[in-house]
């Protein structure tokens, strides 16, 4: 800039500091000074007026002497930035006024376009991040059209947000005090609703249920507790059509299931005491429990059998049945298999590898469920057509317990062929032997296991 230009933009500065409209006329006339040079650059002339607390008029004055194409800009400059102790790191001529709560003036900026949702609510954004934001600057911002997924963007990614400012979206969002005395207004004075206030406060309650269903999902994907609380406590009367939203989202809240963690309980704990239905199913067919299963979460659906009456229905069953590797997840959880069995699963299901229910629990070495699947009718021969499987008893990792004594008695017991062959010529004894396991080298040789394989191996 220079020092003529640079003198007469500290004039008109001065002047408008001084709030005298008449005084900056007369100077723009005698000096023939276009305030236009200075649109949108960092000494841009209307906010320095804002910052300046310059009258309406001023500003009204400017407005029409700028003739801005549009008043949804930004501009930084250092030097206001500390000389008016500003906190955001860039001017916006709304935002600056809302800021300062001059809302006559932020009337009059809006009558001339500017924008409330302006670069994605830019805004209220700045205002909630420097801390500026209040309910008065709130209250305005949404009377005038603010969207309320800029507030939700702000209550959802931010962990220092408390309900009041989900309170006040709610609130604005439905029919609130202001809709209630204005309504009063119209009975003392008996003038007719119009029209159009009628139509205005239906769709508002009718957005409010639509806003407060996306907050009830988004703040269960993002784990909110507090809010999901405050959300179901808001909405008493309309809780069911939570729920319906819930059912039809059903897999938003499967995605608890990933973890086995506090807030994970904590959150599908508030659900299920505020009355979901676990085994209400969605659009696929599928029931909340139903994630449970899917997610292998073994300890989510003890919780939901125990506490939340979850039905083990066919669909559950049938996706087991394609999915049997979910299996493992749960094959330690004795009484959890049997009431799979009970409701009709197949324990002699193969998966990809032709493993099944058994070979699985043999992996665990969970004598009780390998017992209970025998004696019922769980197939040795699975495990005779591959006999590689019993090397799932961990011979070279663990001696030979009484536990180890046991599964392999009942293997026997329904059928077990300590003499098959795998691929390679192994039997079971040889692989005692190669383990170096002369405890279980010594069962097998009591059981009748032929040397003779072990003899071959030798030629």
């Amino acid at each position: 800039m220079n020092s003529s230009f640079k003198n007469k933009y500290y004039k008109i500065k001065n002047i408008i500091g001084r709030n005298n409209l008449l005084e900056l006329k007369e100077y723009i006339k005698n000096n023939h000074i276009n305030l236009r040079q200075w649109n949108k650059t960092s000494e841009d002339i209307l906010i320095l007026a804002i910052l300046k607390g310059a009258s309406i008029n001023i500003i009204d004055f400017i407005l029409k002497e700028c003739q801005y194409e549009s008043l949804n800009y930004n501009i930084v400059n250092e030097d206001l930035l500390h000389e008016h102790n500003y906190n955001m790191n860039e001017f916006i001529p709304l935002c600056i006024s809302i800021n300062q709560k001059n809302f006559k003036l932020s009337d009059l900026l809006i009558k001339n376009n500017a924008d409330i949702n302006y670069n994605n609510g830019i805004i209220i954004k700045r205002l909630f991040r420097f801390g500026l934001l209040t309910n008065s600057k709130l209250n305005y911002m949404m009377k005038n059209g603010l969207e309320v997924k800029w507030l939700l963007d702000i209550i959802l990614s931010n962990e220092k947000v408390n309900v009041t400012l989900l309170k006040s979206l709610l609130i604005y969002t439905g029919i609130n005090n202001d809709n209630i005395i204005q309504l009063l207004s119209y009975y003392k004075n008996k003038i007719p609703l119009p029209i159009k206030y009628i139509q205005n406060i239906l769709e508002r309650n009718k957005n409010k249920l639509k806003i407060a269903k996306k907050i009830l999902i988004e703040c269960i994907k993002n784990k909110k507790y507090e809010y999901i609380q405050y959300l179901f406590n808001y909405e008493k009367k309309n809780k069911e059509t939570l729920f319906q939203h819930i059912y039809t989202n059903i897999d938003i809240v499967g995605s608890l299931f990933d973890s086995y963690d506090k807030p994970n309980k904590n959150i599908l704990n508030l659900l299920i005491n505020q009355g979901l239905d676990v085994n209400k199913k969605d659009k696929n067919g599928h029931s909340l429990f139903f994630y449970a299963i899917a997610h292998k979460n073994l300890n989510f659906t003890k919780d939901l059998l125990e506490t939340a009456s979850a039905i083990i229905d066919p669909t559950i069953i049938d996706y087991v049945h394609y999915n049997v590797n979910i299996l493992k997840s749960f094959v330690m959880e004795f009484n959890l298999i049997k009431k799979f069995m009970e409701k009709g699963l197949n324990i002699n299901q193969e998966d990809e590898e032709s493993n099944t229910l058994l070979i699985y629990a043999l992996e665990t070495r969970n004598y009780g469920t390998i017992q209970y699947l025998l004696e019922h009718h769980a197939n040795i021969k699975v495990i005779n057509h591959h006999i590689e499987k019993i090397k799932l008893l961990k011979f070279n990792e663990i001696n030979f317990n009484k536990e180890n004594q046991e599964i392999l008695d009942s293997l026997i017991k329904y059928g077990l062929d300590i003499n098959r062959k795998d691929n390679d010529d192994n039997t079971p004894l040889i692989y005692a032997i190669n383990a170096n396991n002369e405890d279980m080298v010594s069962y097998f040789l009591n059981h009748h296991a032929s040397i003779q394989a072990v003899n071959e191996k030798l030629l």
